[in-house]
């Protein structure tokens, strides 16, 4: 479908006001180019309003998460634009079949953990978990609060960060039984998949902390704010996406590796890993600038490499 069809029949308009359009860095050659990458520029029409006009895609697929048992499947969600709809799906790779197990609003991304029970967070503020077929959906906190849920790496444990307690994380056993409060806090970048390392990367840094010694530690850190949109554990290293592309980091790094050179106009968000650590998915979002003062975004899911190689489109027309 060209893009024009896209744009009369299958978007709806969104329009964001904001007084400019910042720019904060240039696309830069990478070691591993898939793609090129041309910047948007601010929006400089001001006759027109205070910033671009959006028209997003009518189906957007987002939030990848790897199945730890079966590579073939990865778990993700769909909005339909048109008539509102929102699916949690498992995707099939082997097949191209989807079985959705779960129509509704989700606060958090959902995660599927090694004992094939998917995690995620309601309307309700709380968490609950369900199985990879849509069975057997379970409540597991019930004082609401409850945001961004993580599974460890054996599926027997969960954190989420608690708002009622004053933002700090919280432990409970796959069934819902309470077991440790920290004074650290996890959010949406954070991850939980080595040992007993929470890993995250926010606005000035990557940092890890232990849940034995409830101690943060900073792997990374900028003087400059630099839009983090996800991390995930591979091997000892957290792999993480911000504006400038997806980089890598070890705990004892002094700075991170650029895998993948990325710009405003195609951004990495919401990474996971397959079961054989082999693979990364990510969501990516691109945008184009139509006219001078129209942007169309489209989301999609890719796959590649760990070295950020070998990229494909698995969810999401190109």
């Amino acid at each position: 479908m060209s893009l024009n069809s896209i744009l009369q029949y299958k978007s709806r308009y969104i329009r964001y006001f904001f007084v400019g359009f910042l720019v904060l860095f240039s696309c830069r050659k990478d070691p591993k180019p898939n793609f090129d990458c041309e910047e948007i520029p601010p929006f400089t029409e001001s006759n027109y309003g205070f910033g671009y006009k959006y028209i997003i895609d009518s189906s957007a697929v987002r939030y990848p998460f790897a199945n730890p048992l079966n590579s073939d499947e990865i778990l993700c969600r769909k909005f339909n634009y048109t008539n509102g709809q929102k699916e949690l799906f498992v995707y099939n790779k082997s097949t191209s079949s989807e079985l959705v197990i779960y129509s509704g609003t989700l606060y958090s991304k959902p995660e599927w953990g090694k004992n094939n029970w998917i995690v995620m967070g309601l309307p309700d503020a709380n968490i609950w978990k369900i199985k990879p077929d849509g069975d057997s959906l379970t409540q597991l906190t019930f004082n609401g609060g409850c945001f961004y849920p993580h599974w460890n790496d054996a599926g027997d444990k969960i954190i989420y960060q608690d708002k009622n307690a004053g933002n700090v994380a919280v432990i409970i056993s796959e069934n819902g039984l309470p077991l440790d409060t920290l004074t650290n806090s996890v959010g949406y970048t954070s991850t939980w998949q080595n040992n007993s390392l929470i890993g995250a990367a926010v606005d000035y840094e990557v940092y890890y902390f232990d849940i034995t010694e409830d101690v943060r530690t900073t792997i990374y850190s900028q003087s400059n704010v630099e839009q983090k949109n996800g991390s995930v554990w591979v091997n000892n290293e957290l792999h993480f996406s911000s504006d400038k592309g997806i980089f890598k980091v070890g705990l004892t790094d002094s700075k991170p590796t650029l895998i993948v050179s990325s710009c405003n106009a195609k951004r990495y968000s919401a990474p996971s890993v397959n079961a054989e650590k082999t693979k990364m998915y990510w969501q990516l979002t691109e945008q184009e600038l139509v006219n001078s003062q129209t942007i169309y975004v489209k989301d999609k899911i890719v796959e590649m490499n760990l070295d950020g190689s070998n990229q494909i489109t698995i969810l999401g027309e190109d």
